[in-house]
């Protein structure tokens, strides 16, 4: 508790970082999208930091505001244009069909990976039951 009653407010960095990618962001259309290489630089120079943020968290942070209401018209496209706010349905139809094809091919190829590992295990195996015989 404070001195004057009050409870201490909790800082959280990351909430600044959230609405400086979102100022970043918020009124970019898919032809004016931001690259994440600038939006790094964007989002420092917005919460007064030196170094540029972290790919990564940059990505964290994407990833989390797209989880809320006003993060869920944030677009971006496996071709590499960087981030947008959707400006119709039909955008986010598009992205939700090439993140979902993309999805399935990935599951796609760790199945094979994991049905080809299972098979040289087993194959390893039944080589070392022959030579103990």
């Amino acid at each position: 508790m404070n001195d004057d009653g009050s409870f201490p407010v909790r800082y959280d960095p990351a909430e600044d970082i959230d609405r400086a990618v979102l100022a970043s962001i918020l009124g970019r259309s898919k032809m004016g999208a931001i690259s994440r290489e600038l939006l790094a630089l964007q989002v420092a120079y917005r919460v007064d930091r030196v170094e540029p943020i972290g790919d990564r968290a940059i990505r964290q942070t994407i990833e989390r505001l797209r989880q809320t209401p006003r993060g869920s018209l944030i677009l971006s496209s496996s071709g590499g244009q960087g981030y947008w706010i959707a400006d119709s349905f039909e955008q986010v139809q598009s992205y939700y069909e090439e993140e979902r094809r993309r999805s399935l091919s990935i599951l796609a190829r760790i199945r094979t990976q994991r049905d080809l590992a299972r098979q040289h295990f087993k194959d390893v195996a039944q080589l070392q039951m022959a030579f103990e015989l």
